[in-house]
Parts: structure tokens; sequence; C-alpha cells
């Protein structure tokens, strides 16, 4: 609820804004698994901040979470179909920053369901999801090749 207000609001209010972005909140985990992934969002937006302000190399967008102005998009470049599943959310977050502003925030959240989290392990599952990220940060692709359909 309120997600479509809050990206108009804030789009409006800044013309170089390029993308916004927010947590999943898994509607289907434990309580201990959902502290976790506290844990790694917070030391994801770290690794955000730090990157985006001191490094100016990328930034945080939550891969289903995320929405961009099509002007800064393609400016950008728009999407990299060498990219299936891991990093294209960082390969997007990469570029974009370089043509406008990207904004990671907790008050844009979607729910979104943790199977993925729970079948793969929460451990092995952020890990690999960190692995991807930073490899494409430094190699232009992503580490994992290959990924399973969940959903079935």
């Amino acid at each position: 609820a309120g997600w479509i207000e809050k990206v108009l609001s804030e789009f409006s209010q800044d013309e170089e804004l390029a993308a916004l972005s927010g947590p999943y909140l898994y509607y289907d985990l434990a309580q201990w698994r959902l502290y976790l992934v506290k844990f790694f969002y917070g030391v994801g937006f770290v690794s955000h901040t730090f990157s985006r302000l001191i490094l100016k190399k990328s930034a945080m967008l939550q891969g289903g979470n995320f929405i961009v102005r099509r002007t800064h998009f393609e400016k950008a470049g728009a999407f990299n179909t060498k990219f299936d599943f891991y990093g294209e959310d960082t390969d997007v977050a990469q570029r974009i920053q370089r043509v406008g502003k990207v904004k990671f925030t907790f008050t844009l959240p979607m729910y979104t369901s943790g199977r993925r989290l729970t079948k793969e392990g929460l451990l092995i599952a952020g890990t690999r999801y960190a692995i991807n990220h930073f490899w494409v940060l430094l190699f232009k692709k992503p580490f994992t090749k290959e990924f399973k359909d969940i959903r079935n």
C-alpha cells in the first residue's frame, strides 16, 4: 500500500532522481530469518552509501523493487541483456548512477515470498547475492551463471 504514491512523490521532488529502490519484506519467513535479512540490508545499505558517496562506483537497487526514470535509464543504456538473473540490478545501478541520483529508502518496501531464501538457505543465498554484486562491480558480469526457478 502506498508504493506508487511514494514513487510519484519522490520523483516529483527531485528531477535528478534517476532510480528509487527499497527493501523486500518477506511475509513467509521465520522471525529469526527476518532478523538476518535486516542485518543483510544494513550491511548492504552501508556498502551502498560508501560506494555511492566515496567511491562513486555504484548504488544499491533491489532487483524486484526498483523504478527508474525513463530519460535517465535510456542515457544509461537501458538493460544489459547479458544478465539472466544475478547482478542485473547491480549493473543497472552502476550505470544509472553515472547519469543521476540513485536512492535506496526503507520507506519503499515490497512484499514478497522468501521461498528462495528458505530453499537455498539464507546464508548461502545471501552470500551468493553478495558475491554476484561485487563480481559485477569488479568484472561487469555475474559470478553465478545459472539459477534455479524455485517457483515450481
